[in-house]
């Protein structure tokens, strides 16, 4: 059997590859695998190792994602690369102080260490004496690059509007990143029907997973990543750690003004700050945004930011027309912005139902050993605050004193993975609910449900809850924003209040019960998603709010 090395992405790339090039040397014989944040599996893509994501963003130590993976993998040793901090060590340390079994390797580019107290010592050290520093200076910087983004909007402001062009030119949309998201599907699914006319580009201000980068590609589409161009210099990698925003302002007015296209379409808050006053700025004679959820996030604790509403509210003008993806987005961006009389165009998301319903598929049931006859509960989305699949699990804790027969599915993965796994736990619910991780194929857990459940606090237009709905599965919801676009209460399923652990209980363990009923409203959700969900309808409404032309007869079906 081939030995097998894990070397973890505890510090920035560049030292993360130059460690795992001395493990494979050392090693000749070995499999060096390389276990990275999502964010940063595309650095390492060409580097010749196995690479796995672990976590969005950071690496979850001693988490049950992490545990999986040493569990499923016989690691010969474990490497922990020591250099600039890609986040706090501390549970790496833990961990490491924990698991007296394992072969640890702390590599840096003086001193190897290999017993767990000194290796444990050292990840504390790099934390205090490294970590925490560059944490303080990056919360500067982030008040700093906010403050870059409002005096951008305020320069804007000063410009005048350029006439419109005519007919030609090209249209660029603007994301801030490719990574898994219901926005990024939608422009996906956008650019792949956007057919003959005027040319459509895309640019990413920011790196991500390359899940849909791949998808684009394979459809002839070759995505701009505004940040890896920023990164060739020292100075440019600097900007983009520490004024992030500010410096995708200035690039992507740079971009914008020597290609000059006839139209800028934006989609999401952070692309919408920093698009807007860029073209602008580059004398881009059309300016679209796309609002794409609620507002409320901005204000709470720990996502807020003091530069939040006063960059939308100065960049908002800017925009020839605003479209958002639900009437109660469109409502809720306009009580933020406090601007009653600010005009937001609605055009729902659009998904290929056809396609949809027609992608191969297993029996998920089989693939979990869940015996046929057993009702099945799904959920589908990140796992994440705004998701709060924590109402979900206390609600189905209180469904299992009620009804025996039942399993939870929850389909996705995020920052609260380990903690919603602990509460299932902690709720004796260990038995009843799967956590499936992210899947490749959803189709086959629709097909597999009996009821899908979302517990959202806030959505736009929740693309799983339409997806749902397509399969003909009924559905119980919070009444959380565009929800209530795609669920007629008491027709294709069921709203409850936000957050009403009892309300959610009963109306799952009614729909479970009612089997007539459910079925009736299954049918109905299948009928009426085709009618208010269809991608062409959706990329004919952004091709007339951005002015693209598109030759006659030469529409895509």
């Amino acid at each position: 059997m081939v030995p097998e090395i894990l070397v973890l992405g505890t510090a920035i790339s560049s030292r993360v590859l130059k460690t795992s090039e001395g493990v494979a040397a050392r090693n000749p014989g070995a499999l060096v695998v390389v276990a990275v944040p999502e964010v940063e599996t595309w650095k390492f893509a060409d580097s010749g190792y196995e690479v796995l994501a672990q976590g969005e963003e950071q690496l979850p130590f001693a988490s049950v994602e992490m545990d999986r993976l040493i569990g499923e993998r016989d690691f010969r040793e474990i490497v922990l690369p020591v250099g600039v901090p890609r986040g706090s060590l501390m549970g790496a340390a833990r961990w490491v102080w924990t698991t007296p079994d394992q072969s640890w390797l702390l590599d840096g580019s003086v001193v190897r260490l290999r017993a767990r107290s000194a290796i444990a010592a050292a990840l504390v050290l790099v934390t205090v004496l490294g970590w925490w520093p560059l944490s303080l200076l990056q919360r500067l910087s982030y008040a700093a690059d906010g403050l870059g983004v409002v005096l951008g909007g305020l320069v804007a402001r000063c410009r005048p509007r350029q006439a419109a062009r005519g007919a030609g030119g090209n249209v660029c949309h603007v994301i801030p990143s490719l990574g898994t998201g219901g926005t990024q599907r939608q422009v996906v699914e956008y650019l792949r029907r956007s057919g003959p006319g005027q040319p459509v580009h895309l640019i990413a201000l920011f790196d991500s997973n390359d899940r849909f980068l791949r998808e684009l590609e394979h459809s002839g589409i070759n995505p701009v990543i505004l940040a890896r161009g920023c990164r060739t210099s020292r100075l440019g990698r600097a900007a983009v750690r520490f004024l992030p925003n500010t410096t995708a302002l200035i690039a992507l007015t740079a971009r914008l003004r020597s290609s000059r296209p006839s139209c800028v379409v934006s989609w999401l808050f952070q692309a919408n700050v920093v698009a807007a006053p860029a073209a602008r700025l580059a004398d881009v004679p059309r300016v679209v945004s796309s609002v794409r959820g609620m507002s409320t996030w901005k204000s709470w604790p720990g996502f807020r930011r003091w530069w939040y509403w006063p960059a939308d509210r100065l960049t908002a003008p800017l925009n020839d027309v605003i479209f958002a993806n639900s009437r109660a987005a469109a409502k809720d961006f306009v009580r933020w912005m406090r601007l009653p009389g600010l005009p937001v165009e609605v055009v729902p998301n659009g998904l290929d139902i056809d396609a949809l319903l027609a992608a191969p598929f297993t029996d998920a049931r089989q693939r979990h050993g869940l015996p046929s006859g057993v009702p099945v509960l799904l959920t589908v989305g990140r796992l994440s605050f705004e998701k709060d699949q924590e109402t979900l699990l206390r609600s189905c804790a209180r469904l299992a004193t009620r009804m025996q027969r039942w399993h939870l599915f929850v389909v996705g993965h995020g920052v609260l993975e380990t903690r919603l796994r602990q509460l299932a736990e902690d709720l004796g619910l260990h038995a009843q609910v799967t956590f499936t991780g992210r899947v490749d194929d959803p189709q086959s857990y629709y097909r597999a449900a009996t009821l899908f459940v979302l517990s959202s606090r806030i959505e736009g237009l929740p693309n799983a809850l339409i997806e749902a709905q397509i399969f003909g599965v009924t559905a119980v919801t919070t009444d959380c924003g565009g929800a209530g676009d795609v669920v007629d209460d008491c027709q294709t399923g069921r709203v409850v209040p936000i957050g009403d652990v009892d309300a959610l209980a009963r109306n799952i363990e009614g729909l479970l019960r009612e089997n007539e009923t459910r079925a009736v409203m299954g049918r109905a959700a299948a009928e009426a998603s085709r009618g208010k969900f269809d991608v062409q309808a959706m990329v004919d409404s952004i091709d007339k709010l951005s002015g693209r032309t598109v030759p006659a007869g030469d529409q895509m079906g």
